[in-house]
């Protein structure tokens, strides 16, 4: 046998108690000696801070012949136990605990997503199953199939720690019956000395120890047969439902007192007739499948005494014990007699629909029916947090019943425990270990019970677990920022069912957009990015999400793409590619997308020049040339102003663009122009002045992304209205836009027109004393110019106002027959009165943004790397889309 490692990992710490193994130095020395290349590796637990250590120790596990490691990065394969937090799963490795998934359990499923996401192979404990024939297994295909859960659910299990859940979950359900009783002034009684099960702990341990517990059910069995129950709960029965592991350990608990057992749950009226004869014993009553499926155990329900619920639940079965049921059993004139349930199988919201996971160390709650609320919904985790703080007390109350509901029984006895599991677990550790070596599914040479617990394989559900397809869809998008773009992307993100978590530096800008959604799948919070932001600070919250949108400022970007490529989830940013580029083998490493460009310009422009070259380039056109303006307005009849414009972001973005040189080609040069030089102005029918043009950055890099290398001229161009240019010129000639300065700058219409060389009566000088007259001057000119343009009343949008989209592409290519064709493309868009108003630029940016976010978690974009609507299969796919939310072109085509 070659070299093969197995890591057994440390326990989460969250899971409060949890110190057991899957596997004890006895049998990792036995494993060892007759697997000639296996190495066992074990992450530390002695000495490194941990509250819950290991119940054996280091040294026990390195003279076993284990070796102790700090982490188990270098190992493929890792042994678990219970739950692992999304944060802690690595790329590719075969992980092996109790997933809890294979039922859809929601608290998990982001879990599984994550490890399908990094490519990892989960084998389920659970789904370890006894070896049953092909025509068998076959079966039980089929019945999974029409019920939508595993096959091997169907199957005794053979890797379990039911027994001691059973075991730990009835002491501590005898213990809290002891102490209502307690509380119900019975100062004395057969239960009174019992304790939790975890506190049954010799003098140098930490943790239960069966045979201590065991030894103190049977002394409490002697006072019940010499000093009787109180009268009040004559007779005390104690229904088990199942009949697996998990029941088979209760019972053999409760055999340990005074008893009887009723096999026939309907002989439980006979038993109560005659109550005064059970004061000195308890009775046992088992209730199967056939009488937790129909109308006979809640018809029996109000006679127990306590209930210990130990059935496999299918989310397909009626739940055993509703809130209805108990708001009924407690409303009735007579004291209720149920006064204990015991969730041994701990499935929260399920089978027992108030069940909330509990711990050991505080194993119970108390719920007060009268105090529910019938409109929450207990299987929603935020919901079933209100629902707990509403009517829940913790520890043992007077009004309902209590509630055992403990996560991780088994690790009251984590020795005894682990000293089972171990033993069940040992035959299957070597085919385990291949597992790692195969390099597909049907490549494996492994025993059948191994391969049909294999619930994804390298990333992918293996076929018995396609039925959680549905469970896994990436449904998780993380917004950062709430500013003007958000609320049309959270609102198309919501309408398709997405949950959305948003974020801001300022936390009541996220809580506003949240609650005008008004939606129960939104969520808000703060979150503060730098540039300088270390990715490892946002690495738990994107590891939450399927897709992280990003609204902020486009300097922070680099920052989001390093989280996300660490958390490996998408990103979707509305701007420029840039120095994002540096980050496309890291992505494609990380098997990730970072979609950028997706907004206005860029985005929308590339999306419908892409779809007009195409449409030449299809018909055999030469391309000669092609023009792309755009520029986000003021509506004519807002623009009335002397700058004719109007801000509705921050302003420094749109100062920093003005000082920007521009290259394009014409003519087949290249032309490189110094900021704000005019373009040959531009004329749209409808608008009664031609808008001024200035190019935009470097358009050259376009021509390739096109795939439009015959263009002999190629443009893209900002529009502005008449004007523009000049204003920001005399403003750069006066000094405005530099970042500091030594002397006094001009602001009266006086310094203005001396330093111009024009008169005071002149248009530019006075639009441009009117900015200048608003600025306070400190030492930054732009920084002073930028805050006052932001605060200048006549440069924001007021309630009512609406801004603009202009987008205009021209083309013009020449045909087969040799007749030169111009082709134009036209959107206007003003600004909408939906959502409370939204700007035009919000529209369509936002509008954007949520159709790359679609595509991304539909699965319809598939790519990794850096990317943008460039790409021809992006623009293709997001042109439909922009038709739907009524982003549309006028096109015309004539012969010049």
């Amino acid at each position: 046998m070659k070299r093969i490692i197995i890591g057994i990992r440390k326990e989460d710490e969250k899971k409060k108690a949890e110190r057991r193994t899957p596997l004890i130095p006895s049998d990792i020395e036995a494993l060892l000696s007759e697997n000639p290349g296996l190495e066992i590796w074990l992450q530390s637990s002695d000495d490194r801070g941990y509250i819950y250590e290991r119940c054996f120790s280091d040294e026990e596990f390195r003279l076993a012949g284990a070796r102790p490691v700090e982490q188990l990065t270098q190992s493929p394969t890792i042994l678990g136990l219970k739950e692992i937090p999304i944060c802690d799963l690595e790329p590719a490795k075969v992980y092996i605990f109790f997933s809890h998934t294979f039922k859809r359990q929601p608290n998990n499923m982001q879990m599984l997503k994550r490890l399908l996401r990094l490519g990892c192979t989960l084998i389920d404990y659970e789904m370890i199953v006894i070896d049953a024939s092909e025509e068998e297994f076959a079966a039980k295909q089929r019945e999974a199939t029409r019920r939508e859960t595993a096959p091997a659910s169907l199957l005794k299990r053979t890797v379990y720690f039911g027994k001691f859940a059973g075991i730990s979950g009835v002491i501590d359900c005898l213990w809290a019956l002891g102490q209502r009783l307690t509380l119900e002034g019975y100062e004395t009684h057969p239960l009174s000395d019992l304790k939790k099960a975890m506190d049954y702990s010799a003098p140098d341990e930490s943790f239960g120890t069966y045979s201590l517990a065991e030894a103190a059910i049977r002394a409490a069995g002697v006072r019940l047969s010499e000093e009787g129950f109180p009268d009040r709960i004559l007779p005390v029965i104690i229904g088990i439902t199942g009949r697996g592991n998990t029941a088979e350990g209760t019972e053999e608990i409760l055999r340990l007192l005074p008893h009887r057992v009723i096999e026939d749950p309907s002989q439980l009226p006979l038993v109560l007739a005659n109550a005064h004869e059970a004061k000195h014993h308890i009775y046992i009553v088992r209730f199967g499948r056939e009488h937790t499926c129909c109308e006979v155990f809640p018809t029996l329900l109000p006679r127990l005494t306590v209930v210990m619920n130990c059935i496999k639940w299918q989310s397909d079965e009626p739940r055993l014990i509703t809130r209805q049921m108990l708001r009924d059993i407690y409303a009735a004139s007579s004291p209720p007699r149920l006064l204990v349930i015991g969730d041994v199988t701990c499935d929260p919201g399920g089978s027992i629909e108030i069940s909330r996971e509990t711990f050991p160390d505080e194993p119970v709650y108390t719920y007060d029916p009268p105090k529910d609320n019938p409109e929450l919904n207990w299987q929603d985790e935020a919901e079933r947090e209100e629902l707990f703080e509403l009517c829940c007390v913790p520890g043992v109350g007077l009004q309902g019943p209590v509630i055992m509901a403990v996560t991780n029984l088994p690790c009251e006895f984590p020795r005894d425990a682990s000293i089972s599991f171990s033993e069940m677990l040992r035959p299957y550790v070597p085919d385990l270990a291949r597992v790692a070596e195969g390099e597909s599914l049907e490549d494996l040479r492994v025993a059948p019970a191994v391969r049909r617990a294999i619930m994804s394989f390298k990333g992918e559900l293996t076929p018995d677990y396609f039925y959680l397809e549905e469970a896994v869809r990436s449904r998780n998008v993380l917004v950062l920022g709430a500013g003007m773009v958000s609320p049309l992307l959270l609102h198309d993100l919501d309408r398709a069912g997405f949950k959305l978590r948003v974020l801001d530096r300022n936390p009541e800008a996220s809580r506003s957009r949240v609650e005008s959604l008004n939606s129960p799948r939104a969520s808000h919070g703060k979150i503060d990015v730098r540039p300088t932001t270390d990715p490892q600070g946002l690495y738990e919250e994107f590891c939450k999400a399927d897709l992280v949108v990003s609204l902020l400022p486009p300097a922070h970007h680099l920052a989001v793409a390093r989280a996300c490529i660490k958390a490996r989830v998408p990103l979707i940013t509305a701007s420029y590619t840039g120095e994002m580029q540096g980050l496309h083998e890291e992505a494609r490493a990380a098997g990730i997308v970072l979609l950028n460009e997706m907004g206005l310009d860029p985005g929308i422009d590339h999306v419908s020049a892409l779809r007009m070259l195409r449409d030449s380039q299809s018909a055999g056109e030469e391309l000669e040339t092609f023009r792309s303006y755009c520029g986000g307005l003021p509506a004519p009849e807002c623009s009335q102003n002397p700058l004719g414009y109007k801000f509705s972001w921050r302003v420094l973005g749109p100062l920093g663009a003005l000082q920007q040189g521009s290259t394009f080609l014409e003519n087949g040069a290249s032309v490189e122009t110094p900021a704000l030089v005019e373009q040959e102005p531009l004329a749209l029918e409808g608008f009664e002045n031609s808008f001024e043009v200035f190019a935009n950055r470097n358009s050259l890099p376009y021509i390739a992304k096109y795939d439009a290398g015959s263009l002999k001229s190629f443009l893209r161009a900002t529009l502005r209205y008449p004007g523009w240019g000049s204003i920001w010129r005399a403003l750069r000639n006066l000094g405005w836009l530099g970042a500091s300065t030594d002397g006094i700058l001009p602001r009266s219409a006086v310094e203005v027109a001396a330093h111009l060389d024009l008169s005071e009566s002149d248009e530019l000088v006075i639009r441009v004393a009117w900015i200048l007259h608003h600025v306070q001057p400190t030492s930054s000119p732009l920084s002073d110019l930028a805050l006052a343009l932001e605060s200048i009343p006549e440069l924001q949008y007021l309630p009512g106002e609406r801004d603009m989209v202009v987008m205009h592409h021209r083309l013009t290519s020449v045909t087969t027959a040799g007749r030169r064709i111009l082709r134009t493309a036209t959107l206007i868009l003003k600004g909408s009165d939906m959502l409370g108003g939204l700007h035009a630029m919000a529209l369509t940016t936002g509008g954007m943004l949520a159709i790359g976010a679609q595509l991304i978690l539909e699965g319809k974009i598939r790519q990794t790397g850096v990317l943008d609507p460039t790409d021809r299969q992006v623009a293709a796919l997001a042109w439909p889309e922009l038709e739907k939310k009524g982003i549309s072109f006028k096109e015309t085509e004539e012969e010049i």
